[in-house]
C-alpha cells in the first residue's frame, strides 16, 4: 500500500533511470499518485527542499536516498500506482522536518501547471487538506 510521505522511485518510462520521489497525495481509488521528484542537481531559481541523508534532519531517508537530493516544484507529477518502485529500499517517509516544505512546493508545482486538468484536480487535494 502506497502512502502520503512515502519514499517511492518513480519509473517514468521504460529503459529510463527512476528518480527517487515523495508521494504527496495518493486518489481515492488508489490508481493515480501525485508524487515530487527528487535530483542531485540544484536549480537555486526554484527554492528546492534540500533532503541530505548524511544530515541529522535527513538521517531518516539514508534507507532511501543515496545522495544530497533536491525537490523543486517543476518536479512534481501526477502518474499512475504502477509507474512507482517501492522494492528498492525498505519502506521510509519523509523526515518530519521537511514535509510541510515538500508538500507546500507539490502545491506550489500543481499551480504552475493548474492549466492541466489533472493538476487542477491534485491541487484542491493536497490544497485542501
Amino acid at each position: 500500500m502506497i502512502v502520503t510521505g512515502q519514499f517511492v522511485y518513480v519509473v517514468p518510462d521504460v529503459g529510463v533511470e527512476p528518480h527517487p520521489g515523495i508521494v504527496i497525495a495518493v486518489s481515492d481509488d488508489k490508481t493515480r499518485v501525485l508524487v515530487i521528484c527528487g535530483t542531485g542537481t540544484k536549480w537555486s531559481e526554484f527554492n528546492p527542499v534540500l533532503i541530505d541523508p548524511f544530515k541529522p534532519d535527513g538521517a531518516s531517508a539514508a534507507k532511501y536516498l543515496t545522495k544530497p537530493t533536491y525537490f523543486h516544484l517543476n518536479g512534481v507529477r501526477s502518474c499512475d500506482i504502477g509507474s512507482l518502485d517501492t522494492t528498492r529500499r525498505p519502506f521510509t517517509k519523509c523526515p518530519n522536518s521537511k514535509w510541510v516544505r515538500v508538500k507546500l512546493l507539490a502545491v506550489d508545482g500543481c499551480r504552475a501547471r493548474v492549466a492541466e486538468p489533472d493538476y487542477r484536480q491534485w491541487l484542491s487535494v493536497v490544497a485542501g487538506e
